[in-house]
């Protein structure tokens, strides 16, 4: 964004976001942006660093912030401090050739071969979801997975409705196709 222009979300007119608005906002909002972040950069502790930063900025510039817009705003400022992040984690595994990307995943009251193949299957889906290119990527994790709308997803990545759209269904119809060739590997 260009030096004096100003984030769609916030104006040098727009009242003020109260301590309590933030507060109310952010204790709503963390769990689903702390997911978010997590989903893309795959990492407990990088996901808890880029929301806490993105946070803070949001307090930051709460005086130029429209609350109406505030989601949108913490939104787009984690997706973009999340790219960063994978850029960085790409840059140092190119220098380092190393590759540090575990994913844990939750267990159930389920049989243990049941627990296994859905551990499976979600090991499937989010290598199918990593092989995305972004946008599609955040925006099946925001909609699929983090269950924001589609208002929200709008300006949250600043694309339009449309958009949105058609990127979900394409991005769908990848997952759906990798996954039904992983499956079929599988059973051959």
């Amino acid at each position: 964004m260009a030096a004096g222009r100003l984030h769609p979300d916030i104006s040098k007119d727009a009242p003020s976001v109260t301590l309590p608005e933030y507060e109310t906002l952010i204790t709503r909002q963390q769990h689903r942006v702390y997911g978010y972040a997590l989903r893309l950069v795959g990492d407990r502790e990088q996901a808890k660093d880029v929301v806490q930063d993105a946070m803070l900025r949001m307090w930051k510039h709460r005086e130029r912030l429209e609350v109406d817009g505030a989601v949108s705003w913490l939104l787009r400022v984690t997706h973009n401090a999340c790219i960063d992040q994978l850029r960085r984690r790409k840059l140092e595994t190119r220098i380092f050739h190393g590759d540090a990307e575990t994913e844990q995943l939750g267990s159930g009251e389920w049989s243990p071969a049941r627990e296994t193949e859905s551990r499976d299957i979600m090991k499937h889906l989010h290598h199918a979801i990593s092989l995305l290119g972004e946008p599609h990527r955040s925006i099946v994790v925001l909609r699929e997975v983090e269950d924001f709308s589609y208002e929200e997803i709008c300006g949250a990545l600043n694309l339009p409705m449309s958009t949105v759209k058609v990127y979900l269904h394409r991005a769908r119809k990848r997952l759906r196709k990798t996954l039904e060739e992983v499956m079929h590997r599988e059973l051959v």
